[in-house]
């Protein structure tokens, strides 16, 4: 009876450490797999292949509907003429969100190409 005891909560313990793992898999896959989005926006006349000029980021709460740095964001696209501005999510901003995602915050790529 006590072998079949310590086999019986061995199997069990193994099978609950199974499905946590596979959880917690799938919760990172799901976090940081997040679109690969992009906006572009033409600003007057822009050339066929612009090149980045100047880039940041944007941060935001409460899963996008909140702008952390708004202020830095119309400063940075103030004086922008002849120009394309691009606000997608790279694959760092996926990693990153992936592992602030509990706190409800994220970030997206802003770039100026000319």
């Amino acid at each position: 009876m006590g072998l079949f005891h310590n086999h019986f909560n061995t199997f069990f313990s193994m099978k609950s450490f199974s499905a946590l793992l596979i959880a917690c898999v799938f919760a990172l896959v799901c976090f940081t797999t997040t679109s690969c989005s992009v906006h572009r926006h033409n600003v007057g006349n822009v050339s066929a292949n612009p090149t980045v000029t100047k880039s940041t980021h944007q941060w935001y709460a409460f899963w996008g509907l909140l702008a952390i740095n708004k202020d830095e964001k119309a400063n940075f696209t103030k004086d922008v003429n002849d120009a394309q501005i691009v606000t997608k999510t790279t694959f760092v901003d996926g990693l990153i969100n992936g592992l602030i995602s509990f706190s409800t915050c994220s970030r997206r790529t802003v770039e100026v190409r000319k």
